[in-house]
């Protein structure tokens, strides 16, 4: 309720803090990251209203439809904001565990947030991706060899990253060496949506041995709109139909890497 004089209606069901506007303009109704310091919090207000038009969420990152319950648009929690919050609730000690496939930009938005902001804690420790150090390729590898045993002889494991132009995008490249290199997964091949290598490298790559038949499957946490649509879909662009018009025959596999319990195992160790 303290809030209600600094909220401005963008549209019916849009509200958002007025002092954003003159980064966002009157008239945006996508506002999906903005980062503000405010003498209550150490991030925007987000407001997100329940049936009982109660402010339900406050001092977090993100845009709510008030109409909806359930999930709020363009939500993104802000690792300082609840950093502030478990301090006034009292805790010395934040352990932070990153499901986070390379040590990107968002990786490092959490970690540099948490230490910046350590003043309070008596300890801050933050898990390290599932790509860092060679043992965690290793690790991956070896998952990715249970994928590859049901491979039959004319046929590729095609694995769809993120990619990024952070230099952490490297990691795609060595887990391609360590997979050329290891005989149970000389057969799968990495390439990235928006990062190196494209499809068109992994292609070039492929031609050579014969392959017949291609199962895609995303190497990202989620298999989301990435692995649905840019990998899976009948679009003109997707890989699937790309892989198709180069006359291989497609099996795709809609199972996110957090859908495996091997990779969940890692993460928990981490």
């Amino acid at each position: 309720e303290k809030y209600e004089n600094t909220l401005t209606k963008i549209s019916g069901d849009i509200v958002y803090d007025k002092g954003i506007k003159e980064i966002v303009g009157d008239d945006s109704t996508e506002i999906t990251y903005v980062q503000e310091s405010t003498k209550l919090t150490n991030s925007v207000i987000g407001i997100y209203r329940g049936k009982n038009g109660q402010i339900d969420k406050a001092a977090v990152i993100g845009i709510y439809n008030e109409n909806n319950t359930d999930f709020p648009l363009g939500f993104k929690e802000n690792v300082i904001a609840l950093m502030s919050t478990v301090l006034e609730e009292g805790f010395e000690e934040i352990y932070i565990s990153s499901l986070h496939i390379i040590p990107g930009h968002e990786y490092k938005k959490v970690t540099h947030g948490a230490y910046r902001n350590k003043e309070g804690f008596k300890n801050i420790e933050c898990a390290r991706p599932l790509l860092y150090s060679k043992e965690h390729y290793d690790e991956v590898v070896s998952f990715i060899e249970e994928i590859a045993n049901d491979l039959d002889k004319d046929e590729a494991l095609v694995l769809m990253g993120h990619g990024s132009d952070h230099a952490a995008n490297s990691a795609y490249v060595m887990m391609q060496y360590l997979m050329d290199r290891n005989p149970s997964t000389i057969h799968s091949y990495m390439g990235t949506v928006e990062g190196f290598p494209e499809i068109e490298d992994v292609l070039k790559e492929m031609k050579s041995y014969g392959y017949k038949k291609v199962k895609l499957m995303p190497f990202m946490i989620v298999a989301g709109d990435h692995a649905i649509n840019d990998m899976a879909s009948d679009e003109e662009d997707s890989w699937k139909t790309i892989f198709e018009k180069e006359g291989y025959e497609v099996e795709t596999i809609l199972k996110g890497l957090g859908e495996f319990e091997t990779i969940r195992k890692i993460f928990a160790e981490r």
